[in-house]
């Protein structure tokens, strides 16, 4: 599976995508744009997670339903987290599912 995720919060209200949101989840091997692949705002993860993580990782706040997601991914819990920030270094990073579970969060 790869991931979209965003590394910088897009506005301060709630109903905006925050800093370790999943975007969107697609196959491996997906045809990402050019844009997706260069915007500094997000990172593409290839992660090998269960179709649950994915559900988790895309549901939304239902707490507080104006928040985009439920759960983030920590990049502070991640091995190299400063692949994160700044500019990046990889079009798609590989993370084990053990990481990306280590590094799930859910939102307050």
């Amino acid at each position: 599976m790869e991931f979209l995720i965003r590394v910088v919060d897009k506005g301060i209200t709630d109903n905006c995508s925050k800093r370790g949101d999943v975007i969107s989840a697609c196959p491996d091997g997906w045809t990402w744009s050019t844009f997706e692949l260069s915007n500094p705002d997000w990172r593409i993860v290839s992660v090998n997670v269960l179709q649950s993580q994915v559900d988790a990782f895309l549901s939304q706040k239902t707490v507080n339903p104006t928040r985009r997601r439920e759960w983030k991914i920590d990049f502070s819990l991640l091995p190299d987290p400063s692949l994160f920030v700044g500019p990046r270094t990889q079009e798609i990073i590989t993370l084990t599912r053990a990481q990306v579970v280590a590094a799930a969060v859910k939102k307050a």
